[in-house]
């Protein structure tokens, strides 16, 4: 093996090492090592590990121990192999090794033949020796004869679950490496009680001289080849003395492995593929990331085999990598053969002997992998040119190909290319594709009797069975043969473009219609099949006719007669088809078109969208040949089928081609020329007769000649312009009619007169008449002459001068409105209204209608009653459906029936827009119109009359303390102003006596009208304010926005005057002055003032109505309600820093043993933004870049010293600059205003010379230069060689202070600069003695004006200014310069590579380039120089120096920083760590991430050695790396010494201090994408709910729920988002201080960056809309509930409110943590009480202790019952006292927190509790009374799924009472539904419409009696729970899930936990809100266990003081 294979060898020893002795469990492995070092007289050398709860056994079958091995496992440092052959193959030591087992036990038991004895570490030096006496000691189990035998009973506090999985993942692969043991036996007993074991065992054994190993494990087994290698080591280890060889034992799998084997060193590719491990060699192809060094060689080999046959393929033969592909598992066949292998492709397809573990490896070699578009073009090709061979395979060859092929047809781009493929077999033999046939399933193909002509393809019976087969098909388009795919199939035929149907023959034309109708086909309206005609012929449905029922010689009949002469009527056939069924004949005619009646128009049936349909041929025909009046006939008789081309039907939108058709069609009707009694005259122009008696005997007229004239029936001709009625139109129809008659004027004075009466109803249409045609008759000439009559417009009228009103004088009316231009202000309005339409923009439409209402004001009142009366008829009302938004969508009249509704409040028209029609104007616009409104009567229309509404909370309720409180306050005041008229006044007395507030999440207002006799609902919208009533109580919901406000809303004033019946407007606003003013003395003044007085006298005013710290700290649940404080303590800001009284300024605090007690607030919190954002990671490395600059700098120079100087160098001593502190150092005595390093030792002055010297410094090596003093400047820089970089002025100062005077030979100082560059690509130095003159000859550049950039001039020769010489390692040795004797200057230089550079190539004239950003001058010959060894970066040093980085100790309020120094993709990682005053610290950004499993560390290189860590944080520090700038970062795993207890208990009290000072807090969840879709949705979500313009970087919302806030419930992607938040981050107790305390904070997971406040909004949305969601109304705890309880902590804190440790412990309670004791620690840093003393983080103390000592300090606090309200003996383990909660489990709220549900909770009388408690004592004493026992519990619980049953036995229960001891006035029924709620008056969630709990039990129960899985006990239905008694079980479910019903001793009945029992005493302690159920102790006399909190109805608030033989105890609780 060569030195580089060593090396890396050596690498991988020392993972392997450091994993093993890294870990809690190392003492296995120690324990292991030395069992194979016993000696064993038995075949089988076994080892047993059996582990228990809180124990571990070991047992060996070894010979046992002797006296010499007792006294060595007892003494210290002494072992039995002292002495020994260290080169042999012993790895573990009896006496040392053992001792490891202390680590993680606090006892050890050893029995071994005679000996017997125990060690205990807690006794003195227990863990060095026995207890006394020193010899016998009872083993506590039974003792195995002939074993060895070890008992540790484990440490308290010792993580067992580690141990647990370490002995879990034991592999048989220890086995291999072990000398004597051959058997290892596992054994554990799990928590449930189940028991795991398994066996590990080995065999050898000898093949041709070879060792073959055989490893087995349960099942399986492993085989290996062992090869044994002595290596002679250059480095001889100090522990192993004369060993002067090393064994090294290399495992090779053999060729049948079945999992990945382990590195092994590589052989020869041929020797492989000629030998056993043919088909795994190429695992060991170095695939891997290997150093910069290694990588040519690397790609060497993989190119040199990409072109080498070394892989075999199917035929069994070798061939290049890259002409094969492999074939995945998916396209192989059960028998592991590709599906299409043949002559082809076998030399195509890789071999399927290749392990699937090895197919990455073999992919670097140049395989392809066989892509699914491949695998189809090689089937595609196989069948094509074998398509025998393709069908000749078996059918089970065939299901096999069609389960690979299913998910491939699922895919779009594929799907085409199998449809095109024959794959499909069909019943005759033939295999078709599936594209353009029409291929059935066999079943039921014979049964349907299809009929004839109808193409059918049937598929294989057999293909078709076979499920998977069956699959494919399937999607490819087969379809199950039925009635229905046959139908489809008929029309499909039919409508095809191909079809012709003269090729069918008659009686199969025939055959299908009938086979469509017995089927009960029902075509869309498109389809069309083709019909048998009369003759022969054939036609469509939509173009053939059929005879239908009719009378001889009716109107259609002789219709019909003539329609048939000319176009196609259905064969007879058809008729006689089914004779006696009408149903044939109404299904012919409704499902394909064929008309009974002329076709009216050419149709476009459904689809078609080409053409405009215009009259038919038929009508045109028919117009020409029949009489008018049969055509009338028809029209009439069928209307409401014609009427569809003439209407224009609003109900059903047209399109603008069928608009275009229906209106020339109309002009086409109207043009016709039908008979009338003066003749043919065309029908627009015509009238129905009988209309006007006075002129039906008149021939003039162009009446209609139609029989039952009179009949309403020709109503329809009004379409075509026919007057119908007596109407304006009629009679000027009439005058039309007599422009070509000499009229009487008798007979005009008629018309017009009648004309005049229609004139106010039709105004508009007889002005647009007159106006356009010559409609006026009047005398023509001059008066002298003889008039004669001539016709008139109403404009020649004008112009002449005519005055028809002269000659009718009865028509005067009439004339003088057509003529006249306008009398008034009003008429000119109704002008303009009149040309109102629905082309009117709706701006113009408002100002009409306003000055309409301005024009009433000084209108006439009949002008004003005429104009009323016009506005009820005409239709000028702009009315909106909602479906165009600022428009109308038609006009309408006033008219008498309510049509359509006025929104006088905007929250109605939201309401309502789309629901109802609206007039379409706003509520400002209706104001302008009031006038108008008021004259038309408009309340009836207005939604404000006629709305119901109603307001009902939903989600989270509690109840608002101090608002109640502020509303009691005031009761009285408002009982004053109820009416004493008030019916019910005494009632609602009583329920303002008992006002409630409570907080609401949401308050959802609902509205109902009534319109059109129908209920119509609104939608739903946000309200301030709901309220529900009791007979005896009053409750008020407000949203937290409404609570908080200065004033009262309007809503709540509204409301509570609505209920106390107050309507009195001056009452009205007395009661805004009750909830508004600030005293009551001013109350009671104002109520004074209006003759009210209220005699209520206050023993304190409260000034202010609520301060803001009152209103943020009610929203925070309170501790107790006993007259404690709130919880959350709002700390006064003082200058910018929030402080108490017990806090001190930052500044004085830091220093301070007790430092981090009390965390200030941070003034400023990041503003919410949406888009997601890069991160910064490097933050603001600018002044401050510098100095890490230069740190690293010195730091590698320090490191330079010490490599090269030895023990002399002391960098506490030697490193002068102040940086050396962040290493670790005391600051120097000397570092002020000294260089970076000082050398002022007279004994260390000769070893720097010499350095120098060998460096080339001639001088030095001459031996002139005495002893002086050596200053060492070290400057830096990141770039190269030529590359500027900083000198500050004080090192510029020194350089000229300790520059070389001329003549002096042994100066007293010497100053060296000393110029770092490629600080971060492989960093080089280079020494410049004495640079003053370097500077003086112009060499050192200055720029800049105060910290200059320094530069060196490399182009000058050593003749013009400085001799210099370069050293690099990597040229040749006896290559050197010589020194110019002409020197100023000495440099010196010495290259450190990160990565090894390329060997530099000499240059013509022996010359040495090293890099480009430097020339060195041409090197003298024959002079030798020795270079300065070794290659050092950061964190690696030469082979066999790798060591472990240790952390330097920290000072008082210091803390570690570590810089991530720049990189790409996966080169090293490489840190800096430092260290820093938290006072003073560097800007940096905290990491917060899941540590994860420490069983496969990752290796970090520092500046210190090695450092391990896991996996999930290397990824973070990668993800996080810069390609260019470093990173400052904190890290916790890194910057804490974990393996120190003190420093971690110090850091811990500065963690908070540490996340408040970052810039920001890093959230790295990962680098996996598993959760891109889930944050996908949710910034999605957070998009739609605020972005106007959509971010770039986020998807557009998918159509599924673009609609809607969130996506649907049944969304697959809330998986994903589940998913996202069970990720272990959201439950790590840690990260809450991380967050909360953090400036802002990032989330990093994937490829998404994205901010809290954005994942926050989205994560609100989804809460909010589960929560009022019915269909996850019982899931009680959402995903994201950890990330909301840690955003609602974050922003308390931006409130600068704090809450008590108590409470956050309530409120994490689901956090976890890997010790118990930091669920304590982690909340500390932002506890409102974290600053005391009792709470002082320790790690060594017993978990007991503490919790304890935490317990009684919480007592002190007087917090005792917020500690009971959630302890009992159900919620902590026996180790500690049932008085003490368990905050480690997730647990229910309590039933006293049930008071948030409007119930008073004060069952002690007694104000405070008395308590005692010591911290060393797990009892408490508490005063309190023994009131009742239980002595009946039911045997169900309230869980959901028992609701029914438990139901049921709580009316058993209750009816078994008889009577209730307290309240008589209730009943038992109304018991059955109050006590199993404890009394709550509304659910803590609401979801249904009612508030009232007693009807939603009532309809709970009904519910549950009708659910139809009533015969199951312990099963409810789903939708029981979705109904209206959905309030009452959330009410159950609230406090109580899980509880019991209850009956005592006195009589009472209650619910208690389900881990009460018969025999459990009802207990109420002083100061209690709640009873208490206690149980006597059975171990301790007088001394009782905490069961829990209990309901008992009547013993709630004080009552039990009044039972009889009750004392006061002192109840001892342990």
């Amino acid at each position: 093996m060569d030195l580089q294979k060593f090396i890396n060898f050596c690498l991988h020893l020392y993972s392997i090492s450091t994993q093993l002795y890294d870990k809690s469990t190392r003492f296995l492995l120690e324990l292991l090592q030395n069992a194979d070092d016993n000696a064993y007289n038995c075949l089988t050398p076994t080892l047993n590990f059996t582990y228990k709860l809180g124990s571990l056994r070991v047992d060996c079958n070894e010979v046992g121990f002797r006296a010499q091995n007792v006294e060595a496992i007892c003494s210290i440092g002494v072992s039995t192999k002292a002495g020994l052959d260290h080169s042999t193959r012993y790895i573990g030591e009896k006496g040392i090794g053992f001792k490891s087992v202390f680590k993680v036990a606090d006892a050890v038991w050893i029995t071994s033949r005679e000996y017997t004895f125990k060690f205990d570490r807690r006794a003195e030096l227990g863990m060095i020796a026995p207890v006394e006496p020193p010899v016998w000691a009872e083993f506590p189990e039974a003792t195995i004869l002939g074993y060895t035998s070890f008992y540790l009973q484990l440490a308290e506090d010792y993580n067992e679950d580690e141990l647990v999985q370490e002995i879990l993942s034991f592999d048989s692969i220890l086995l291999i490496f072990l000398r004597r043991i051959r058997e290892i036996n596992l054994k554990v007993s799990q928590g449930n009680g189940k028991i795991w074991s398994s066996q590990l065992s080995r065999a050898d054994r000898l093949e041709t001289g070879n060792l073959i190993t055989e490893l087995s494990q349960g099942q399986s087994t492993k085989q290996y080849f062992v090869r044994k290698h002595v290596v002679n080591p250059t480095v001889l280890e100090a522990k192993r003395p004369g060993c002067l060889q090393t064994e090294v034992l290399l495992a090779f799998p053999i060729p049948d492995l079945t999992s990945e084997p382990e590195n092994t060193p590589q052989s020869a590719i041929d020797n492989f593929n000629s030998g056993p491990l043919r088909y795994n060699w190429p695992h060991y192809v170095p695939m891997g990331v290997v150093s910069s060094f290694f990588g040519p060689v690397q790609n060497n080999i993989i190119d040199q085999l990409r072109q080498k046959p070394v892989l075999e393929c199917w035929k069994q033969t070798l061939v290049e990598p890259c002409s094969l592909a492999y074939v995945p598992r998916d396209f192989l066949d059960d028998r592991g053969t590709p599906f299409i292998l043949n002559s082809t492709t076998a030399f195509r397809y890789l071999s399927g002997k290749y392990p699937n573990w090895e197919i990455n490896a073999i992919y670097q070699l140049g395989v392809t992998q066989l892509t699914a578009k491949k695998f189809l073009d090689d089937l595609n090709s196989m069948i094509a040119s074998e398509p025998s061979t393709f069908q000749a395979k078996s059918a089970e060859w065939h299901a096999q190909l069609a389960t690979a092929m299913l998910p491939l047809v699922l895919k779009i781009d594929l799907k085409p290319l199998i449809h095109k493929m024959p794959i499909i077999p069909l019943r005759e033999g033939q295999w078709v594709a599936a594209k353009g046939a029409a291929i059935f399933f066999s079943e039921n193909t014979q049964s349907l009797n299809i009929p004839k002509g109808i193409p059918v393809l049937a598929v294989d019976p057999v293909a078709g069975n076979n499920v998977h087969r069956h699959d494919l098909f399937k999607q490819l388009g087969v379809r199950d043969c039925d009635a229905t795919e046959i139908c489809r199939l008929i029309v499909e035929m039919h409508g095809g473009e191909s079809f012709n149907p003269k090729a069918i023959p008659e009686p199969y034309l025939v055959s299908h219609a009938k086979f469509l109708y017995q089927a009960s086909w029902r075509p869309l309206r498109s389809a069309e099949l083709w019909f048998v005609t009369k003759g022969g012929g054939r036609s469509l449905g939509s173009s053939v006719y059929i005879h239908a029922e009719r009378g001889n010689g009716s109107p259609l009949a002789r219709i019909s007669t003539q329609l048939e002469t000319r176009f196609p009527f259905v064969h007879t056939d058809y008729l006689k088809s089914f004779p006696n069924d009408k149903g044939w004949f109404v299904w012919l005619t409704t499902a394909f078109h064929i008309s009974t009646i002329p076709r009216l128009a050419t149709p476009l049936l459904d689809g078609q969208e080409e053409g405009t349909p215009s009259l038919s041929e038929e009508f045109r025909y028919l117009l020409a040949n029949c009489q008018s009046s049969d055509i009338l006939w028809v029209l009439r008789e069928n209307w409401a089928h014609y009427s569809k081309w003439i209407e224009n039907n609003n109900s059903s939108p047209q399109s603008p081609t069928q608009v275009v058709s229906n209106h020339l069609i109309l002009e086409e009707l109207k043009s016709q020329k039908v008979k009338c009694r003066n003749g043919l005259v065309p029908l627009s122009k015509t009238v129905l007769p009988m209309l006007d008696h006075f002129l039906q005997d008149r021939d003039c007229f162009p009446f209609l000649d139609v029989k039952d004239a009179k009949s309403p029936r020709w109503g329809f001709l009004s379409y075509f312009g026919v007057a119908v009625n007596r109407s304006a139109q009629y009679y000027v129809s009439c005058l039309e009619a007599l422009h070509n008659s000499n009229p009487r004027k008798e007979l005009l004075t008629h018309i017009y007169q009648q004309i005049q009466n229609y004139y106010i109803g039709e105004e508009l249409t007889i002005r647009d008449a007159f106006g356009k045609r010559k409609l006026i008759c009047a005398s023509s000439g001059p008066p002298k002459y003889t008039k004669s009559l001539r016709w008139y417009t109403v404009q020649e009228c004008i112009a002449e001068k005519v005055k028809p009103a002269s000659e009718y004088l009865s028509c005067g009316h009439l004339f003088r409105c057509l003529l006249a231009t306008g009398d008034g202000e009003l008429a000119s309005i109704i002008k303009k209204a009149r040309l109102i339409n629905k082309s009117t923009p709706l701006s113009e439409i408002i100002r009409v209608f306003r000055d309409l209402s301005n024009a009433f004001k000084q209108a006439h009142p009949k002008e004003v009653a005429d104009t009323l009366k016009w506005l009820a008829t005409k239709p000028i009302f702009p009315i909106s459906t909602g479906k165009k938004q600022g428009l109308f969508d038609y006009l309408a009249p006033f008219g008498d029936d309510i049509d359509w509704l006025i929104a006088d409040r905007d929250h109605l028209k939201d309401s309502f827009q789309g629901k109802a029609p609206l007039l379409a104007f706003t509520v400002e616009e209706l104001s302008s119109m009031e006038n108008l409104l008021e004259h038309l009567k408009a309340d009836s229309r207005m939604l404000s009359r006629l709305v119901k509404s109603n307001t009902t909370p939903q989600g989270l309720i509690s109840v608002h303390k101090s608002y109640t409180m502020f509303l009691w306050e005031r009761r009285e005041f408002i009982k004053a102003l109820i009416p004493k008229a008030h019916p019910e006044r005494d009632r609602v007395i009583q329920q303002i006596e008992n006002i409630r507030a409570s907080v609401a999440d949401h308050i959802i207002q609902t509205h109902t009208l009534k319109f059109r006799k129908t209920d119509v609902a609104g939608f739903p919208g946000k309200a301030e304010v709901a309220s529900s009533a009791t007979n005896d109580s009053l409750n008020l919901f407000l949203t937290e926005d409404c609570i908080t406000v200065e004033c009262p809303s309007f809503e709540l004033v509204e409301m509570i005057a609505k209920h106390c019946g107050i309507k009195n407007l001056t009452h009205q606003n007395l009661l805004q002055t009750i909830l508004t003013a600030a005293t009551h003395n001013r109350i009671q003044a104002t109520l004074l003032r209006q003759g009210i007085h209220v005699n209520v006298c206050f023993k304190e005013e409260i000034r202010g109505m609520r301060s803001k710290e009152h209103q943020f700290s009610d929203v925070i649940p309170d501790d107790n309600s006993d007259g404690e404080r709130a919880d959350g303590i709002r700390l006064v800001m003082i200058d910018g820093i929030g402080s108490t009284s017990k806090c001190e300024p930052m500044k004085n605090r830091m220093m301070k043993q007790d430092s981090g007690r009390c965390l200030p607030f941070r003034t400023e919190f990041q503003p919410d933004g949406i888009y997601v954002k890069d991160l910064q990671t490097h933050g603001t490395f600018g002044t401050e870049s510098a100095l890490h600059i230069q740190y690293i700098g010195e730091l590698m120079a320090s490191e330079f010293f010490a490599k090269h100087l030895g023990a002399l160098y002391d960098p506490s001593v030697h490193w002068t600059s102040l940086l050396s502190t962040r290493a670790g150092y005391l600051p120097s005595s000397v570092s002020k205003n000294h260089a970076s390093f000082t050398f002022n030792e007279g004994d260390i002055s000769p070893h720097i010379a010499a350095l120098l010297a060998v460096q080339d410094y001639h001088e030095a090596g001459l031996g002139i230069l005495g002893e002086p003093n050596y200053h060492f400047e070290v400057a830096v820089t990141t770039g190269g060689r030529s590359a500027p970089f900083p000198l500050s002025l004080s090192q510029i100062e020194r350089i000229r202070k300790y520059r070389r005077k001329p003549g002096k030979d042994s100066p007293t100082d010497i100053i060296i600069l000393m110029k770092i560059s490629d600080l971060y690509s492989g960093f080089c130095i280079d020494f410049y003695v004495d640079p003053w003159k370097l500077y003086a000859s112009d060499g050192l550049m200055l720029l800049g004006d105060c910290d200059f950039k320094a530069r060196i001039d490399h182009t000058l020769t050593p003749g013009q200014h400085m001799a210099y010489c370069s050293v690099n390692t990597m040229v040749e040795p006896q290559r050197r310069n010589k020194l110019s004797s002409s020197s100023n200057a000495a440099y010196l230089s010495h290259r450190r590579h990160g990565r090894w550079p390329s060997t530099p190539s000499a240059a013509p004239g022996d010359s040495y380039y090293v890099q480009s950003a430097m020339t060195l001058q041409p090197l003298p010959e024959n002079n030798n120089i020795v270079p300065l060894p070794g290659n050092t970066i950061i964190g690696v040093k030469e082979p066999g120096t790798f060591h472990k980085y240790s952390h330097r100790p920290l000072r008082d309020a210091e803390i570690r920083l570590l810089i991530v120094l720049p990189g790409n993709g996966e080169e090293t990682l490489r840190i800096v760590i430092f260290h820093t005053s938290i006072e003073r610290s560097d800007q940096y950004q905290a990491l917060s991430y899941v540590w994860g499993t420490h069983l496969q560390p990752q290796m970090l290189s520092t500046q210190a050695g090695i450092l391990d860590v896991t996996p999930s944080l290397h990824a973070a520090l990668r993800h996080l790396r810069q390609k260019k700038e470093p990173v400052i970062l904190w890290v916790d795993a890194i910057c804490i010494n974990q393996n120190d207890k003190k420093e971690k208990a110090q850091q811990i009290r500065l963690l908070p201090h540490i996340f408040q000072r970052a810039t920001s807090v890093i959230v790295f969840l990962g680098q996996d994408d598993r959760s891109h879709h889930a944050i996908e949705t949710l910034m999605q979500i957070r998009a739609k709910d605020t972005s106007v313009l959509w971010p770039k970087c986020i998807s557009p919302i998918p159509a599924s729920w673009s609609d809607q806030s969130i996506p649907p419930h049944d969304d697959r992607m809330w998986g994903d988002i589940i998913e996202f938040f069970q990720r272990p981050w959201f439950r790590r107790i840690w990260v809450i201080q991380e967050v909360v305390l953090a400036a802002g904070v990032r989330i990093i997971c994937g490829k998404w960056n994205i901010d809290w406040n954005d994942l926050f909004s989205a994560v609100e949305t989804i809460d909010r809309e589960f929560r009022t969601s019915r269909n996850d109304i019982f899931r009680t705890k959402f995903a994201w509930e950890p990330f909301l309880e840690l955003a609602k902590q974050r922003e308390w804190e931006a409130r600068q409110t704090r809450w008590s440790l108590i409470r956050l412990l309530e409120s994490f309670r689901a956090a976890e943590s890997t010790l118990r004791r930091d669920r304590l620690f982690a909340l500390l840093g932002f506890a409102s009480d974290g600053d005391n003393l009792a709470f002082e983080p320790s790690y060594d103390a017993p978990l007991e202790v503490i919790v304890r000592r935490y317990a009684c300090a919480f007592i002190k606090q007087g917090k005792v019952m917020l500690l009971l309200y959630r302890a009992g003996l159900g919620s902590q383990p026996s180790r500690f006292p049932s008085w003490i909660p368990n905050w480690t489990i997730p647990r229910p709220s309590s039933l006293y927190d049930s008071s948030s549900r409007g119930m008073n909770r004060n069952a002690s009388w007694v104000a405070e509790p008395e308590t005692s408690c010591d911290p060393s004592s797990d009892e408490l004493e508490i005063h309190g009374y023994q009131v009742d026992v239980l002595i009946t519990i039911s045997s169900m619980r309230n869980d959901l799924g028992q609701l029914r049953a438990y139901l049921e036995e709580v009316d058993s229960m209750i009816d078994s009472l008889k009577r209730y001891p307290a309240y008589a006035s209730e009943s038992l029924s109304d018991l059955k539904w109050k006590v199993p709620i404890a009394g709550a008056l509304h659910p803590r969630i609401s979801a249904s419409g009612t508030m009232d709990l007693r009807s939603s039990y009532k309809a709970l129960r009904l519910d549950l009696a009708s659910d139809s899985t009533q015969g199951s006990k312990s099963k409810v239905n789903d939708e029981v729970l979705n109904g209206a008694g959905l309030n009452y079980a959330f009410a159950l479910q609230d406090h109580l899930s899980g509880w019991r019903f209850v009956t005592t001793k006195r009589g009472y009945a209650g619910v208690a936990p389900g881990s009460a029992s018969v025999g459990d005493a009802v207990a109420v302690f002083n100061g209690g809100g709640v009873p208490f159920l206690v149980r006597e102790s059975e171990s301790r006399n007088g001394v009782h266990g905490l069961v829990g909190e209990c309901y008992i109805h009547g013993l709630m608030n004080g009552e039990a003081k009044g039972l009889k033989g009750i004392k006061e105890w002192v109840f001892r609780l342990h």
